[in-house]
């Protein structure tokens, strides 16, 4: 797998634990602020109720459901009167939303919502009758809030990722723009163009890269140029030795041999003193030997 794919792979991961670990927040955050609210009103309305009857002990059907009207300014409660035939009388409380696209998703309501006591209060009618007073949680329209809530925080997040992922893929593709040059750049090094230099780069890891290269390939083409040099030198001295051979070859030889010559003619004289040649000759022949072994060793070293 490419660098590429690995960075991409990575961020999009770490985008989802994002997006899963927001989400899972969210909704416990909503559990939380829903469970706080309904129990806020329940104590509430307890305590208007425990207000308006301690004054009254026996409830009055005709008066004192009037007394209660503050209770249907309270949120996220059904409140209902039971009597004793088991009719339910419905004086406070919230009406569901008729809209089911103002309805928050049926899983979100799940995991949201808890089992909320039921609160209940007995009371006594003027001829002796039993009522009950039921408290229930409707925590609907605090969920429908939260889930709002909800939505726009998950918004947020997901705006948030997807602005950092495509921040990461800009950087990236720059980063991968200036690794591109350096590439090509190196392949042309590669030919033995060591001349050629890098430009500067905005990143300072880059641009520290190249300075690196370009004092390589300088110092490439400067042992390069010393290199050359050295082979001129050297074969300027190869040059200069073979005249200086080839000169003492000429030197030498060329006059042992004009007088081996001499001496070869003059021995075919009756009269030539032949030993003295000869010896003439043996002598020559040991200086022409003396200066061959001379050459020898100056060719090995």
């Amino acid at each position: 797998m490419s660098l590429r794919y690995q960075i991409i792979f990575r961020v999009l991961l770490s985008s989802i634990c994002i997006l899963l670990l927001g989400g899972a927040m969210a909704i416990w955050q909503a559990r939380q602020a829903v469970a706080k609210e309904v129990d806020a009103s329940i104590h509430l309305a307890l305590q208007l109720i425990t207000l308006g009857i301690a004054d009254t002990p026996v409830f009055q059907q005709s008066n004192d459901l009037s007394r209660f009207s503050a209770l249907r300014q309270t949120r996220h409660l059904t409140i209902q009167l039971q009597k004793p035939d088991g009719q339910l009388i419905h004086f406070a409380g919230e009406a569901l939303p008729s809209d089911p696209e103002e309805m928050p998703p049926a899983w979100f309501i799940g995991l949201v919502k808890s089992d909320y006591p039921q609160v209940e209060h007995q009371l006594k009618t003027e001829d002796g009758q039993e009522l009950k007073l039921i408290i229930q949680a409707q925590p609907l329209d605090e969920i429908t809030e939260v889930w709002g809530e909800s939505v726009a925080f998950l918004a947020s997040i997901s705006l948030l990722t997807l602005l950092t992922f495509l921040a990461v893929n800009l950087v990236f593709n720059k980063s991968l723009q200036s690794i591109a040059v350096i590439v090509d750049a190196l392949r042309v090094i590669e030919t033995g163009q060591y001349r050629h230099k890098l430009p500067p780069f905005s990143t300072q890891e880059f641009d520290d890269i190249a300075n690196a290269i370009n004092h390589m390939t300088a110092e490439l083409e400067k042992a390069r140029q010393d290199n050359r040099a050295l082979t001129q030198h050297s074969l300027a001295i190869q040059e200069e030795e073979r005249r200086r051979l080839s000169q003492e070859l000429h030197d030498e030889f060329g006059q042992s041999l004009t007088a081996i010559k001499v001496m070869a003619v003059t021995a075919s004289h009756q009269k030539a003193d032949t030993a003295k040649i000869s010896a003439s000759i043996s002598e020559i022949c040991d200086h022409l030997m003396t200066v061959v072994r001379s050459m020898m060793q100056q060719l090995h070293h």
